[in-house]
C-alpha cells in the first residue's frame, strides 16, 4: 500500500519512507539498465507524482476527516487509511465507462483522475 511506504517505508525491502526522499535520492533509478525499445519515466518525475498525490490525501482527506496521527507505525497508518478510503473509489471518470477494482487501487491511475478532476473542481469554485 502506497500510503504506507509514504510514511513507514519497507524494511523487509529497506526502503525509507517515501516521504523523506528528494530527487536525489532516486536519481540512480534512471541509470538502471532497460530493455531494448522500451522507454521510463524520469524517477524524479514519478517521485513528484507521489508527493502530490499523498499530500492531497493527507491534507484533503485524512486532516479533514481527523484521523491524522503524528505517531506512524503500521497500526496508526492502517487506521488513517481505513478511515479515508471510500474517497478513493471512483466508479466512473466521466466517460461513461466503469473502473475495475485493480485500476482503482493503482496509484497513478487514480493521479491521473484526480489531475482532471482539477480543472473542473476549480471552475466549480470560481461560478460559487
Amino acid at each position: 500500500m502506497l500510503w504506507q511506504t509514504w510514511l513507514l517505508g519497507n524494511t523487509v525491502q529497506n526502503v525509507p519512507p517515501l516521504h523523506m526522499l528528494s530527487a536525489n535520492d532516486v536519481a540512480h533509478l534512471d541509470a538502471l539498465p532497460l530493455e531494448q525499445g522500451t522507454r521510463r519515466r524520469p524517477a524524479h518525475k514519478t517521485l513528484s507524482d507521489i508527493h502530490y498525490l499523498m499530500n492531497y490525501v493527507e491534507s484533503s482527506k485524512v486532516r479533514e476527516a481527523r484521523q491524522w496521527t503524528e505517531e506512524h507505525n503500521p497500526t496508526t497508518v492502517t487506521e488513517m487509511n481505513h478511515a479515508v478510503e471510500k474517497h478513493f473509489v471512483i466508479q466512473s471518470d466521466g466517460c461513461n465507462h466503469q473502473r475495475r477494482d485493480s485500476q482503482i487501487k493503482c496509484w497513478s491511475t487514480m493521479l491521473v483522475l484526480f489531475l482532471r478532476k482539477r480543472p473542473r473542481q476549480q471552475a466549480a469554485n470560481v461560478n460559487d
